[in-house]
């Protein structure tokens, strides 16, 4: 059965194992006090055939599964622990954006490649072909967003700018798509996280 798994996730200070040690900023400078990077895992991908088509068809297995982990090169620097705790938690919601804005392109990757079960395949090729149109179009999204996301914010620290992509990670994750679209195991389906942008004005 095909599934979603950590979409949701709501990140901590314990799960970044790397530590870094490096002398805490100067006054009126920025430096990067964490980096977050969301990995996106995927099962099993493959087909199985028609039952009954001649010439043969084959459709997508239902054994789709994408997750969302913190990889192992995210880390936190040690002054962050000296910190404030308010400028703690304002900088752990930044690194959550990072990971927020990694899970929805998760998301929105795990409903496309569900919509592919919908189609007939002549051969196992063609299917690929389309999961790596999909697969690359995600990985060609997620640095450009980031990206912008850091350059907005300054890595967090630009109030108004944070308030701003906090509101599109909500809105991604809440806002239904118009026309409204249902997916095949029954979720209504919110916004693609890159559509949303583009309404927003942010080219990606």
């Amino acid at each position: 059965m095909s599934q979603l798994n950590n979409a949701n996730h709501k990140i901590a200070w314990s799960e970044f194992k790397t530590r870094k040690h490096d002398a805490a900023p100067a006054p009126g400078t920025v430096v990067p006090g964490a980096y977050t990077l969301p990995m996106i895992g995927t099962g099993p991908f493959g087909v199985e055939p028609v039952v009954g088509a001649k010439p043969p068809k084959y459709k997508v297995k239902d054994t789709i599964v994408v997750g969302v982990a913190l990889d192992a090169a995210s880390w936190v620097q040690d002054f962050v622990f000296t910190l404030p705790q308010a400028r703690q938690d304002e900088l752990l919601n930044h690194e959550q954006g990072h990971f927020s804005l990694g899970a929805l392109l998760a998301r929105d990757f795990y409903y496309d490649l569900l919509k592919l079960r919908q189609k007939e395949y002549a051969n196992q090729l063609q299917a690929n072909a389309d999961y790596d149109g999909l697969k690359n179009a995600r990985n060609k999204a997620f640095p450009a967003i980031i990206k912008r996301y850091d350059d907005d914010t300054r890595h967090g620290t630009v109030a108004s700018q944070q308030t701003r992509w906090d509101g599109f990670v909500k809105s991604a994750a809440t806002k239904p798509r118009v026309p409204s679209e249902t997916a095949q195991d029954g979720t209504t389906l919110q916004i693609r996280l890159v559509d949303l942008l583009r309404q927003s004005g942010i080219t990606i």
